[in-house]
């Protein structure tokens, strides 16, 4: 019995590392952004990649990133000089319009990105959106509603875009120190991580703590038909210590990614904290240029999609991590359950 159970615990684990055990590279060169700044990814629901860095939004196609839509920064703001420097980045599950949330200049601007509209290529800043610096951005799968975050308070913000757009305050977090990114899965759940201290890096400390909040569908569609939310969210874990939540991606089973500079982490659906990728012994306030950045779910593919780079003399590339199914961490879990079963009784 020990030797039919090691034998389909050693099979399910090759079959999970030659499918979705590690990253892997494309070979496809990403944007590359200005000193002290980002380029940002985002997928929609047909699985189509789209990368913004300054005032460019390129599309993926050919096998390489095309500049798609280009001036961004005149078409929304005029003659008004404004520093994008993406903090988050969405595109809606039709692929029709892409959000974009400029970091510290704190506006929020609306793409046009359907070929088919005759109004393809623009791009409006909602002036009815814009705070002091916002960060986290997500696109609601559902009805399409705007969801951001203030950097200097992590409050939760829904954003109509009609018009110039109004912004409703929905969550404050009690003991929020700033804001970071925001992710739905494809179902419609909407995960927030809040961060409750910071990270200590005068003395070499890059890590913080984090509380993970989640809302339901009930939630979206509250905010969408304009009521006040009755869902006051679930805290579902508390001070987990991460070194970034810069960007936040979600699967289909509702685990969440969060992105420092040095790794990857990946926190289920129960709470449970684990590095899914990267060296996150490493200090992030070193990693200038380097390491990780932009992150997107593909749900077509079921992957993790970002962009990397161990040196800054080499490009950023796109990297995927394909995620494994649910039946394979359910063998996963079985075998080792097994084993342990099986070392109690001898």
């Amino acid at each position: 019995m020990m030797k039919k159970i090691a034998v389909m615990l050693a099979a399910v684990l090759a079959a999970a590392t030659s499918g979705a055990a590690g990253m892997q590279s494309l070979g496809i060169a990403v944007p590359e952004p200005a000193a002290w700044r980002f380029t940002a990814l985002a997928v929609d629901g047909s699985g189509t990649v789209f990368a913004v860095e300054g005032d460019t939004l390129y599309r993926l196609e050919g096998g390489a990133f095309q500049p798609f839509v280009t001036s961004i920064e005149t078409k929304a703001f005029g003659g008004e000089e404004v520093t994008i420097d993406p903090s988050g980045f969405a595109v809606d599950a039709s692929g029709s319009v892409a959000y974009l949330a400029t970091g510290g200049s704190g506006r929020l601007v609306e793409i046009d990105i359907d070929p088919g509209s005759g109004g393809f290529g623009s791009a409006r800043e909602l002036t009815g959106a814009a705070m002091q610096s916002n960060y986290g951005l997500a696109v609601d799968p559902i009805h399409g509603h705007v969801f951001l975050t203030d950097s200097y308070s992590a409050g939760l913000y829904g954003v109509d875009p009609a018009g110039a757009g109004t912004m409703t305050l929905l969550k404050s977090f009690a003991g929020g120190m700033f804001g970071g990114g925001i992710g739905f899965a494809p179902d419609g759940r909407l995960i927030v991580p809040v961060a409750k201290s910071f990270s200590n890096w005068q003395d070499g400390e890059d890590d913080y703590a984090v509380d993970m909040w989640r809302f339901g569908t009930e939630f979206l569609d509250e905010v969408a038909a304009g009521d006040p939310p009755a869902d006051p969210g679930d805290a579902y874990a508390q001070m987990l210590q991460v070194s970034g939540h810069g960007f936040v991606a979600v699967d289909a089973d509702g685990a969440a990614y969060l992105q420092g500079a040095d790794g990857i982490y990946r926190v289920d659906a129960s709470g449970n904290l684990s590095v899914l990728a990267g060296d996150t012994s490493q200090n992030v306030f070193t990693l200038v240029g380097v390491g990780f950045m932009g992150l997107a779910y593909d749900a077509p593919a079921n992957r993790l999609l970002f962009a990397y780079r161990e040196a800054d003399v080499v490009p950023f590339e796109l990297y995927e991590y394909v995620i494994p199914e649910p039946a394979t961490l359910g063998l996963l879990a079985f075998g080792v359950a097994c084993l342990r079963v099986r070392r109690r009784r001898t």
